[in-house]
């Protein structure tokens, strides 16, 4: 009991430290120095930082860290609705099968200052947008 109390503690102060844009490069501490400035055990910045993940408001890069999500900080509202970062069509199965999807067009475009940031590209990129397809989700290629 005592040890879910402290992960959400930790998961609460977090949440707020990242709505005040506390992060300014959107990169959290590592594990090991969450554990030393909260006071706590590694297993429960682990937990909070799951918990943070799933609900997409940060992301793991192997080998880079742990990222605050661009998309969450421009678009907040999105994220507290759902509770998590499903996409649409995960929400519309139907006796257990998803939607297909269907493409009309795509196009590629360069990406805007907007889209290097949510994809942490330092430099504008072409990338492919549909333009036309019914239940789409968006999927960026270089």
């Amino acid at each position: 009991m005592e040890q879910e109390a402290i992960y959400l503690r930790v998961l609460t102060d977090l949440k707020k430290r990242i709505n005040q844009q506390e992060f300014a490069t959107l990169k959290l501490p590592d594990e090991r120095s969450l554990a030393v400035a909260y006071d706590v055990s590694r297993s429960s910045i682990k937990r909070a930082l799951n918990v943070l993940a799933q609900q997409g408001i940060i992301f793991k890069k192997r080998g880079s860290g742990t990222f605050v999500n661009p998309l969450y900080l421009k678009n907040q509202n999105m994220f507290q609705s759902t509770g998590h970062s499903l996409g649409v069509s995960d929400s519309f199965r139907i006796d257990g099968e998803a939607p297909a999807i269907e493409l009309v067009s795509f196009d590629k475009q360069l990406a805007d200052k907007d889209t290097q940031l949510a994809l942490f590209w330092k430099k504008a990129k072409r990338y492919t947008i549909l333009n036309d397809c019914v239940n789409c989700r968006v999927n960026f290629h270089e």
